[in-house]
């Protein structure tokens, strides 16, 4: 009989410092409703960074506490604090949210299945 190995329901994101040392290490859980939160979360992150390059009129402290809350509510409490301790920067802590979602979605994608089904059918 086949053996079926479950496959890992965490996408892990190792941060390391320029000695190649983990300094940090945040996960994703793949279910269906964090992907989809994820999704949402993109698009209103996306929207509401044009937002700010068109007026300024939102407080620093509004800005830091709406990327808080989208980065908390995808990677977890504390997510965002880990992250702007290692660089205190909205900016950067942006990017490296981007850059997870675009990892997540990538690891996400449906042609890795697709080539497995066309294999089979």
């Amino acid at each position: 009989m086949a053996v079926i190995k479950l496959q890992s329901t965490f996408i892990e994101f190792p941060f390391q410092n320029a000695e190649g040392e983990e300094v940090l290490n945040l996960k994703f859980d793949k279910s269906d409703k964090n992907l989809k939160k994820l999704s949402v979360t993109v698009k209103e992150l996306k929207k509401k960074t044009e937002e700010l390059k068109e007026k300024d009129t939102l407080s620093e402290k509004e800005v830091k506490q709406f990327i808080k809350d989208s980065v908390d509510t995808i990677f977890g409490q504390g997510s965002f604090d880990a992250m702007y301790q290692l660089s205190p920067s909205l900016v950067i802590v942006t990017d490296y949210f981007f850059q997870m979602a675009e990892g997540v979605f990538e690891e996400c994608n449906e042609d890795k299945y697709k080539e497995k089904m066309e294999k089979y059918l």
